[in-house]
């Protein structure tokens, strides 16, 4: 799954129930015909380390395919929109992988939790 765009997002209002999206800090695009679901982890191997991507959002493009919207998951000490001076541009085409280990995803989760 290639990535077509990316972002890093400060969230936006949502002036219906006056608080901010969830799509907060490095976001990334992507669009598959494969089943992913709210929540799904995925994978990105960027500068000789492995990043992590949370499915957001997923919009139907047509029957076949969507379009999901994933951010940053894991350790924020290495979220990639911490890094001073970071250019979105450059994850472009870049492929994910979905993460389906149960052990991996574990130990993602609980990365996610460290400060």
């Amino acid at each position: 799954m290639k990535i077509i765009s990316s972002e890093i997002s400060k969230g936006s209002p949502n002036p219906r129930v006056r608080r901010t999206s969830g799509l907060r800090g490095g976001v990334v695009t992507f669009q598959t015909d494969k089943p992913v679901f709210n929540g799904d982890i995925f994978t990105l191997h960027f500068d000789d380390k492995d990043r992590y991507y949370k499915a957001e959002e997923i919009s139907t493009i047509d029957k076949e395919n969507v379009e999901v919207a994933a951010t940053e998951y894991g350790y924020i000490g290495s979220r990639l929109s911490r890094q001073p001076k970071f250019d979105v541009r450059s994850l472009l085409d870049l492929e994910l992988t979905q993460v389906t280990d149960e052990e991996q995803l574990r130990q993602i989760a609980k990365s996610s939790t460290l400060c």
